[in-house]
């Protein structure tokens, strides 16, 4: 029986090929796999797609990962060995446009204030509600995730302005900002959506000196990777800016409830993983991976092939 080895077997297809068993492996069994010859498909995380690059599979047919992010995946070493290399790029747009619409509108009727009110009291002061509806919304990235962000909020009466590397001109953005700009993109926004991916040009970006250009009831929303933010900055500024806001969603680990420093600010809400979690994208993703599989068997083109 031939085999697809796979470290989180609900995102997996379903139905898998005639002969195939799916098995569940983690960072340790991997291993067990080493100059295994039944083993021809991986389909995995990012984290488990590294172990595999330190041992041989010899039928290895394909490598599908589950991420749209690849940019701690040594790609070279894959191709290489003639082992193509899928991602999930598509698959998460709209339940991250998505998840970004409801963290604005949390923000909007003050999740870090009203939620406390465990009773309906008529006479509190509500007053420090606000609509959506005339805010400049900045978007760090243009590509899938960010246009489809642009496109979900283009009923919301926003401004929609985007900071990217290189990108001049894309419909849905009044403007696009520069590196040589940023300071004047994150002083325009009210709204600051982050979505950028992870590489040299954005680790630490984000830092003292930026968050000092911002609004003073600037709201951040990062479904991006967290490698984005000088981190000591980054919490200093929300720790002595109490009307400043943050949603956060994507950490490099999973943050622990009881240690985690952002869950005790008061103005920032840690939400744990799952802006790109929805039932539609699951199945999406089980689909493009069965199409990739065969693919492979039948000869045929794959889709979302990056190496």
């Amino acid at each position: 029986m031939k085999k697809i080895l796979t470290d989180i077997p609900h995102y997996c297809p379903v139905q898998l090929p005639e002969g195939y068993e799916l098995v569940k492996v983690d960072m340790k069994t991997i291993s067990t796999y080493d100059g295994n010859q039944d083993v021809e498909f991986v389909l995995c995380s990012r984290a488990l797609a590294r172990k595999t690059q330190e041992i041989e599979l010899p039928e290895y047919k394909l490598l599908h990962l589950f991420s749209v992010g690849y940019d701690d995946v040594d790609l070279n070493v894959f191709k290489q060995k003639g082992i193509p290399v899928c991602n999930a790029a598509g698959i998460y747009d709209n339940v991250l446009a998505e998840y970004v619409v409801y963290a604005m509108l949390l923000y909007a009727k003050r999740f870090h204030r009203s939620l406390k009110n465990r009773l309906f009291r008529p006479f509190r002061n509500y007053h420090y509600i606000t609509e959506v509806a005339g805010k400049t919304v900045g978007i760090m990235g243009c590509g899938r995730i960010g246009t489809a962000v642009a496109k979900h909020l283009s009923g919301f009466g926003v401004e929609i302005i985007a900071y990217a590397k290189n990108t001049c001109e894309k419909e849905g953005f009044s403007k696009i900002y520069h590196r040589e700009d940023i300071a004047k993109f994150f002083a325009k926004s009210d709204y600051i959506i982050n979505t950028l991916p992870h590489d040299s040009s954005t680790i630490g970006l984000i830092d003292k000196a930026l968050l000092d250009s911002c609004k003073s009831a600037m709201t951040f929303i990062n479904i991006g990777r967290e490698s984005i933010f000088n981190g000591d900055d980054f919490y200093q500024y929300l720790k002595s800016h109490k009307d400043a806001t943050a949603i956060l969603d994507m950490f490099e680990l999973i943050p622990n409830p009881v240690t985690n420093k952002y869950r005790r600010l008061s103005n920032v809400l840690v939400m744990p993983r799952v802006a790109s979690i929805s039932q539609e994208s699951d199945i999406n993703l089980k689909e493009l991976m069965r199409m990739n599989v065969e693919a492979i068997l039948n000869k045929r083109e794959l889709r979302n092939r990056v190496v």
